[in-house]
């Protein structure tokens, strides 16, 4: 018996593909699947991928055109046979070798629906752990919490320090196979919408009954700040737009608007920040970038977060930031990006 499914997408990372894998077999719980989906790369790694599955039975290597992250995974979630899902990107790995028996036997042993774990975040610099929820282990037992855990991680109450309580990567939490073929869940492109993982949670989580947080790092995200997510393009830009639209009427499909107002207005300054913050970094002239500014602060994309939002309650630096985008002060964001950016 399969007990758990590890869907890893793969798109030209054969400086760290080995290693991934590595700490993924060298787990102490051997009932496992691995799932490589090459999403059409040009470099070593379809090699690299189809030389594992030779040594090892329990990988299954599917080659595929490429469409992105969130396709990819979809194409794990075709084949998956296990208990429950992993998601881990092709970068980053799972230590230590028995953090997957431990997450099994949490989930077990509370039957629990899903468990979210922490991550610790690495690079050439060292490891530095992450703690972006609970302190201790804490289970969300009723369909009530789980619910406030969902709109907690779309986006904090307005005294909460954070814009989400919750951090929302999908590979941070161990995911039940039945739930996901019994709804059947899927993610959206990361090319139309900036993180599909925020999505594909609320999803999941409005399926879900009783969930726990784990505060141990087992995920070890590899902190890149070449790689796609830290890069900045017009597409992006544009696809964190659509995502303050889009999340609109995906809340509208599990709760009420009273429900989740509050989490909706906070996301929308979440993603407002992101997208000022990506056309700052982006390419284009000076000139450009405020005229896009501009036109960001104007847009109906994020209209509703200006409409009876009770912003002074948040903490000094959104508060700010929410003021000055409420009054187009485009120059003064402008220059605030302009001084972080010298700080880096």
């Amino acid at each position: 018996m399969i007990k758990i499914s590890i869907i890893v997408p793969v798109y030209n990372v054969e400086k760290y593909l080995s290693e991934c894998l590595d700490s993924l077999l060298n787990q102490t719980l051997k009932e496992i699947e691995i799932i490589l989906v090459d999403d059409e790369s040009t470099d070593q790694s379809p090699i690299i991928c189809n030389q594992y599955a030779e040594k090892d039975s329990r990988i299954k290597v599917i080659h595929k055109k490429n469409a992105g992250l969130g396709f990819a995974r979809n194409s794990g979630l075709e084949v998956i046979s296990g208990e429950y899902v992993l998601m881990v990107d092709s970068d980053d790995m799972l230590k230590p070798d028995d953090a997957l028996e431990k997450l099994y036997e949490v989930c077990k042993q509370d039957s629990l629906d899903a468990c979210f774990f922490c991550f610790t975040r690495f690079s050439a610099d060292g490891e530095y752990y992450v703690n972006d929820g609970c302190l201790n282990y804490t289970i969300f037992d009723t369909e009530t919490k789980v619910r406030q855990f969902c709109l907690n991680m779309v986006g904090a109450p307005p005294t909460y320090k954070k814009d989400c309580m919750y951090e929302f990567s999908a590979c941070k939490v161990l995911y039940s196979t039945k739930i996901i073929k019994d709804n059947n869940l899927r993610f959206v492109s990361e090319n139309q919408y900036a993180s599909e993982d925020i999505f594909w949670n609320v999803d999941y989580l409005c399926h879900s009954k009783k969930i726990a947080f784990l505060p141990q790092g087992y995920y070890y995200y590899r902190y890149n700040p070449l790689s796609i997510s830290h890069t900045q393009s017009d597409k992006k830009i544009k696809a964190l737009q659509e995502s303050a639209s889009y999340m609109k009427g995906h809340l509208q499909k599990y709760f009420s608007k009273s429900d989740s107002d509050l989490s909706y207005k906070r996301f929308l300054l979440r993603t407002l920040r992101l997208s000022l913050k990506a056309i700052y970094f982006s390419n284009h002239s000076r000139i450009k970038k405020i005229k896009w500014m501009k036109g960001c602060l104007q847009s109906e994309y994020f209209s509703d977060m200006f409409e009876a939002y009770p912003y002074k309650q948040l903490p000094l630096v959104p508060k700010i930031y929410y003021l000055l985008a409420k009054y187009r002060k485009v120059y003064s964001i402008y220059a605030i990006l302009h001084f972080m950016a010298k700080l880096r």
